[in-house]
């Protein structure tokens, strides 16, 4: 009979006196429970807050704080008296101690979720288990002692480059070394919602992982360190750490600094960030992208508490409860990427306010109030027109045509403002209101690019039907069989009407039309005509202008 070992947990540490007052240990059906431990009922996880006593039953009982909250039936108080303390009134309860687990061994998980075996439930040091061959899935029975002898059972775990196991209940390491010897390759770990309760654990893990760069370690609410520096050299390597859902301060994140000293990426979602203070200098030296999603910040002053961070490229503040921004151009002078969605953001200096930060390329920003001011395309356009450097607007590239269509477009749209508050196409004329230059700090550089509006374009145009009709080509460059048409357009024509109409006329397919028109004036001056519900007269369509009907490329075109 084949002979093999499966991973047990080292034995705890019991405290050297079992004290009459609360601080208190039990046994439970897994082991030694005591304050501060991490322990589960099915899916619902909680904090050991006491352990002892309750008058007028008899045994122990086990006070636990409840991450979910709805879980818990009072806050540590009972019959009028306090056993322990819960944030929420409703997150606490007593429990017995045999109904909890205290989780298993980081190497018992890793084992049972990803070597070449499977074991029956409960197995112990000889009793049966079964062996499966992982080219014939057939089952041999073996028995358990000695690791030694089946040394070829794990050989997959040293081939693991990336390994998942949240939600295991692992709560300690377990075998020492047992990750150093049999899964050294490991450069991706996550250990999210399991039953860590100290860095400590976490420090002997990662020590044995010389190549590990990624670490998720959300959902495990651990102590703070006394020394972290202590326990420096174990992350390492690490440049990547996750700890969203870790019931975390900023405080804590600052004392906790010393154990990662070359993390690159940060991620903090979900956990009790509100007060924000100053990184010192040096801190945070390394750092690209942090992530502050789901924590109750509200106020933009405690987001200006890290625009020192000179490394920073990308700021994550979704959901933040955040409802105003203030940035000037020393701000943030790293930061090409900024996510704001999901805030009370409702004024459009915010935009204003956001061009100010010099390298921004990419941001999101949906679920926010201003963005119902107009419809969707507008309020991007908006977006796109007074953020200057702006290459990427929810996911979606901004190229150069958009943009200058979206910056002449607000061009047209604020003129009339522009011109009343004593704006002026003579320049040495030219003299806006200081409130216009406020609102539209931007609408002069954009002059400048593209010219100013003439009053024609913003101010009521004649309703004279010969007046609304436009003398236009309509040339095919990329379809020669098709000759330029020569029409007259009503300036209400939306593109969408002028795409049926070409269809009318020629038959070439809407879904394959891509327009754009060329101004007669300015050869160089192209504009897009993608928004099918918009109006010539909306684009500043003129009479002689040309409209190009070009061929919209798939991938099939380019496949044989």
């Amino acid at each position: 009979m084949t002979s093999i070992l499966i991973s047990r947990a080292p034995e705890t540490i019991i405290p050297d006196v079992r004290s009459p007052s609360r601080l208190r240990w039990t046994m439970g059906a897994e082991g030694v429970i005591y304050v501060g431990q991490r322990v589960s009922v099915g899916e619902y996880f909680g904090t050991v807050r006491y352990v002892g006593p309750v008058p007028t039953t008899k045994g122990d009982w086990v006070g636990i704080e409840w991450d979910d909250t709805s879980r818990g039936k009072h806050n540590g108080t009972k019959d009028g008296v306090s056993y322990f303390t819960c944030e929420s009134d409703t997150g606490g309860s007593f429990v017995r101690p045999h109904k909890l687990s205290t989780g298993i061994s980081l190497s018992q998980a890793l084992v049972e979720r990803y070597a070449s075996y499977n074991c029956k439930d409960g197995t112990a040091p000889g009793e049966e288990l079964y062996f499966e061959d992982p080219e014939t899935a057939q089952k041999t029975r073996v028995e358990a002692i000695g690791m030694e002898q089946v040394q070829k059972v794990f050989k997959d775990l040293k081939n693991l480059t990336m390994v998942g196991l949240r939600f295991e209940n692992i709560s300690h390491p377990g075998d020492e070394n047992f990750l150093l010897n049999q899964a050294p390759n490991i450069q991706d770990l996550d250990l999210s919602k399991n039953l860590f309760h100290e860095w400590e654990s976490i420090a002997k893990i990662c020590h044995q992982l010389k190549m590990l760069q990624q670490l998720n370690v959300s959902g495990n609410i651990m102590q703070i360190p006394q020394q972290p520096d202590m326990l420096m050299d174990s992350f390492a390597s690490l440049h990547t750490l996750i700890l969203n859902s870790c019931s975390l301060k900023w405080s804590d994140v600052v004392s906790c600094l010393g154990l990662w000293p070359n993390i690159v990426e940060l991620y903090l979602d979900k956990n009790k960030i509100k007060e924000i203070s100053r990184p010192e200098n040096g801190m945070f030296a390394r750092l690209k992208v942090l992530g502050l999603a789901t924590n109750p910040i509200q106020d933009w002053k405690n987001v200006l508490s890290l625009s020192n961070l000179s490394g920073l490229e990308e700021l994550i503040l979704n959901e933040c409860e955040l409802h105003e921004a203030q940035l000037t151009g020393k701000d943030f002078v790293g930061l090409k990427q900024i996510c704001l969605s999901g805030n009370k953001f409702d004024k459009m200096e915010v935009f204003n306010q956001l061009n100010n930060l010099k390298n921004l390329e990419k941001m999101m920003f949906r679920k926010n109030p201003v963005l119902l001011e107009e419809t969707a395309d507008t309020m991007r356009e908006i977006i796109v027109a007074k953020i200057a450097r702006l290459k990427m607007l929810n996911r979606s590239i901004v190229d150069t045509i958009e943009r200058q269509g979206a910056e002449m477009d607000y061009l047209k749209k604020n003129g009339r403002y522009w011109r009343e508050s004593g704006g002026n196409q003579n320049p040495e004329k030219n003299n806006p209101s200081p409130e216009f230059t406020q609102n539209h700090p931007r609408y002069m550089e954009l002059v400048k690019e593209h010219g100013a509006c003439d009053d024609a374009e913003f101010f009521v145009k004649s309703t004279a039907l010969k007046s609304n009709l436009l003398d236009v080509i309509i040339a095919f460059p990329d379809t020669p069989d098709i000759k330029p048409l020569k029409k007259k357009l009503p300036r209400s024509m939306t593109v969408a009407a002028l795409k049926m109409m070409i269809f009318r006329i020629t038959k070439f397919p809407i879904k394959m039309q891509s327009l754009e028109y060329v101004s007669q004036q300015n050869s160089e001056h192209v504009v897009s005509m993608a928004k099918d519900n918009e109006s010539l007269h909306f684009i500043s369509m003129e009479s002689g202008d040309m409209i190009k009907v070009l061929k919209k490329w798939s991938d099939v075109d380019f496949e044989i």
